[in-house]
């Protein structure tokens, strides 16, 4: 269980963040929905120790993972928009980079594990390949196999459908509901409906830095008229 309480973020005295508290589940997708400067991102950079809160702490099975000196520091891993990759780098290098640098795995353990990573993700065959040859679908695939290289159980995501086509997102939703049946626990920001709609998963919509609507996707998407600020977001 990973238990959200009270966090508060301002920057140059603007309000970010306004005291948003939620919990999630093993194998729960979490969406967060809103315009944009409502705090969506900002909520996921604390999470990965990015930003600092002003206020505020986060559980995971009962430890504060925001905590200084926390042993949870791998707990959590977050796929950037623009996926963040090492252009300079091979396919399997941008997985074995991150194992090498972080877990001080020795080479070869690294090697295998990225190409394991790389099968399950559908890339063994552009392990070599520099990521500026792959598509945006291989693209965002790589940063989630990179993510979970050093075996978090919390995967954070901003934004990832944003530069994919209706295909990609469908795929992209297989993905991350296979992560869900793994058990994972899932946090994204999006503003892609048509991701939202294939999704088992929690809508929490922000405005202002607060959390002012919340419903599960299945009944929002029955009887979206019981849910009137989520309605008039998507219907914006």
């Amino acid at each position: 269980m990973l238990e959200i309480k009270n966090l508060t973020k301002s920057f140059r005295k603007k309000l970010i963040l306004s005291d948003v508290s939620l919990r999630v589940a093993k194998g729960e997708i979490a969406v967060f929905l809103g315009p944009s400067g409502t705090g969506k991102s900002t909520l996921l950079r604390i999470l990965n120790r990015l930003d600092k809160p002003d206020q505020g702490e986060v559980f995971f099975q009962d430890k504060n993972i925001l905590q200084a000196g926390s042993q949870q520091t791998n707990v959590i891993s977050l796929v950037l928009q623009n996926f963040g990759l090492f252009k300079n780098l091979t396919t399997r290098e941008n997985i074995t980079l991150v194992l090498n640098k972080v877990s001080k795995m020795p080479s070869p353990l690294a090697q295998q594990r990225a190409d394991e990573l790389l099968t399950q993700f559908g890339l063994s065959e552009q392990a070599d390949f520099s990521v500026t040859r792959l598509s945006g679908g291989q693209k965002q695939r790589l940063a989630i196999a990179r993510a979970l290289a050093l075996g978090p159980r919390i995967l954070c995501l901003d934004e990832p459908s944003s530069a994919l086509d209706p295909t990609l997102t469908q795929e992209l939703a297989q993905i991350l509901t296979g992560l869900a049946q793994q058990n994972y626990l899932i946090l994204l920001t999006s503003h892609d409906i048509s991701l939202v709609t294939k999704l088992d998963c929690t809508l929490y919509l922000l405005d202002g830095g607060k959390i002012i609507e919340t419903a599960r996707a299945y009944e929002f998407l029955a009887d979206p008229k019981r849910f009137a600020r989520l309605k008039s977001f998507v219907n914006k």
